[in-house]
């Protein structure tokens, strides 16, 4: 007996690109057209946790609406839409050169580095097998047909997935929009790292400078978020790549624009929305390396949040008092990544939370600086806050628990920064104290990073009392001397640590070293200026040099 397939049925032997096409004669099916994506995080007090509470109680279960996007919910204009984007892809070797370096380094922005290694291994069986049968005239709109329907689905992990198994959910035959705008992020700042002299970055784009390049970066990169917006799922990667937007909207539009606190005030949303301010906990939908993910991803967004309240005088968009805000573990990003016995040999080297070998990275400066921006919001209370509050016992306190938190430090994050910039250069095998390994100039930047966040919240804290009660002017004066003279010794060391000015964007949320130096020279010069004029005969005041002015 002969079975004929039914309209629109595909064979198990055809090839994606015929599966494909046979998929376009399938009857259109409404019957999910009408669904919406779920709201999000609904907490306590909502209405709809009153509704689950009562149903609960009468044995009742709610069921949630899902939204799958099929091939005849794609419009032709989406398609162009998304061609024009993987049109910049299509070129995987000059993509990956320009990222070549940064790759090497062994740790990612937001996401975990080993994820897009993987990435980028399975990116390339793609294109060189199923893509290539594709005839080259449809590639892209094949390309951008499946990634749209790829997005559209939500991404599964279970407590038992492994990093693989995740990543390859994005990327290959299921790449999707997040996929793409986290190299196009990626790309765009490291299109900063480069000197100048190198022509690297130009393999990803036809125009001339870095600066082109980074915009071009951007906007692709905005179009990804656009297009991944418009499939209605918001996943960890969509969470990663709306984050990594926001340096790069800074690098390039400025840390005033307009665009920037708008940008960012969409990160803080989203975050809340996914329900990240939470408590994270590894589960039987969460394993352990998705768990820091989010618990790294949340700590982030909130340190930028102080600082853009800093910087601009305005109330922060997250606090702590409605959140559980979890410190990330000390853990490379390959500990993390690796099998389960490499992470339980990590952890169990632990001591107080820090690793006792190994460099410094990203994570341990996260760890260390978060209880400074958590002291930071509550200065941004005083100086923002009520005005008849009587401030100066809040900042003793506060005093103190900048004391406590800094003698909880390790011994490698309360070394003598302006001692180790003086020392250190290339070539040298100055010890760690603690890790067991020489230092290198990643090491020194996290370092650095440290400080200045230690010492800025110092100086806040100090010109927050000052202003509210016209007190004592000196505690104020050494403090922006404190920040002065970390930055006139950075300044020094801007070839030593020239090769990773990116990071520069995280750690203190400015383009570049230098940039960051004259900025917090700047800062503090006009502030010892401004002292000298208000202290002008008070014995409690000892002049700069003018080189120090």
């Amino acid at each position: 007996m002969t079975i004929k397939a039914r309209p629109g049925s595909v064979s198990v032997h055809a090839s994606p690109y015929e599966q494909w096409v046979d998929r376009q004669s399938v009857p259109e099916d409404d019957s999910e057209k009408s669904a919406m994506p779920p709201p999000g995080f609904l907490g306590e007090s909502s209405s709809s946790a009153v509704i689950a509470e009562l149903n609960d109680s009468l044995g009742e279960t709610q069921t949630e609406a899902s939204r799958t996007q099929t091939d005849k919910d794609i419009t032709d204009e989406q398609i162009h839409r998304g061609a024009a984007v993987l049109y910049h892809l299509q070129d995987l070797d000059s993509l990956l050169k320009c990222l070549e370096w940064w790759l090497s380094l062994g740790e990612g922005y937001t996401l975990f580095r080993p994820v897009y290694n993987i990435w980028v291994a399975d990116l390339y069986r793609f294109f060189n097998t199923t893509l290539r049968e594709v005839p080259q005239k449809q590639r892209l709109q094949y390309l951008s047909r499946l990634v749209w329907r790829n997005t559209s689905k939500p991404m599964h992990a279970t407590g038992k997935t492994t990093v693989e198994e995740w990543a390859l959910q994005a990327s290959g035959e299921n790449l999707r929009w997040e996929t793409v705008g986290l190299f196009f992020s990626a790309l765009g700042m490291n299109s900063y790292v480069l000197s100048s002299e190198d022509t690297t970055y130009r393999t990803v784009g036809s125009q001339g400078t870095r600066a082109t390049i980074a915009k071009m970066m951007l906007r692709l990169a905005n179009e990804c978020l656009g297009m991944s917006q418009a499939c209605g799922i918001h996943t960890d990667l969509y969470m990663c790549l709306l984050y990594e937007r926001s340096p790069l909207v800074e690098r390039i539009r400025g840390d005033l624009s307009a665009e920037a606190w708008t940008r960012f005030s969409e990160v803080c949303n989203t975050a809340v929305e996914l329900g990240l301010h939470k408590e994270k906990r590894v589960d039987t939908h969460t394993p352990f390396f998705l768990c820091e993910l989010r618990i790294r991803l949340f700590e982030t967004i909130y340190a930028h949040d102080k600082y853009v309240s800093t910087y601009l005088g305005r109330p922060p968009r997250i606090s702590y008092r409605h959140c559980v805000i979890q410190l990330p573990s000390d853990l490379s990003d390959d500990e993390i990544c690796g099998d389960e016995n490499v992470l339980i040999a990590a952890l169990a080297k632990l001591q107080n939370g820090y690793a006792t070998s190994g460099k410094i990275t990203r994570a341990t400066r996260r760890r260390a600086s978060l209880i400074h921006y958590i002291i930071r919001e509550d200065i941004l209370e005083i100086v923002l806050g009520n005005p008849h509050e009587d401030v100066s016992s809040r900042v003793e306190q506060i005093r103190e628990r900048i004391k406590l938190a800094v003698a909880e430090m390790p011994a490698f994050m309360n070394v003598n920064l302006e001692e180790l910039l003086s020392t250190v250069r290339h070539g040298m095998t100055l010890q760690i104290p603690g890790r067991n390994v020489p230092w290198q100039p990643m090491d020194v930047l996290r370092a650095l990073g440290f400080h200045c966040v230690l010492r800025h919240t110092d100086f806040l804290l100090e010109r927050a009392l000052y202003r509210r009660c016209k007190s004592d002017p000196s505690r104020l004066i050494a403090s922006a001397c404190s920040l002065l003279d970390l930055a006139m010794k950075t300044h020094t060391k801007a070839t030593y640590l020239q090769d990773f000015q990116a990071d520069i964007v995280e750690i203190v949320s400015c383009p570049d070293l230098v940039q960051k130096s004259q900025y917090t020279d700047l800062f503090a010069a006009g502030i010892l200026r401004l002292a000298e004029r208000c202290c002008a005969g008070n014995r409690a005041f000892q002049a700069r040099p003018a080189g120090h002015s």
